[in-house]
């Protein structure tokens, strides 16, 4: 059920652009069990744009992308989700 008073916590970041991101959920695995590249799901908040929310998943060390660095790279990942 989608959370819409948003009572789950969210953890708040940085990205390589300067754009702040909220770290909203983290499944280890998908509906089949399966391990997940890509385990931490959130949003970017768009400089210059108020309302502008962009979905955004990544990897347990904060990267959004396998081929190299990324502007939605996390810069400032909590130390207790990379492990």
């Amino acid at each position: 059920m989608k959370d819409i008073v948003k009572t789950d916590p969210v953890i708040t970041c940085r990205t390589r652009r300067g754009e702040r991101a909220e770290i909203r959920s983290i499944k280890q695995c998908d509906s089949l069990g399966n391990p997940l590249n890509f385990p931490i799901r959130g949003v970017i908040f768009c400089l210059g744009r108020p309302h502008k929310e962009k979905p955004q998943s990544w990897s347990r060390n904060g990267k959004a992308s396998l081929h190299g660095n990324h502007g939605d790279d996390i810069i400032d990942m909590p130390s207790d989700l990379l492990s």
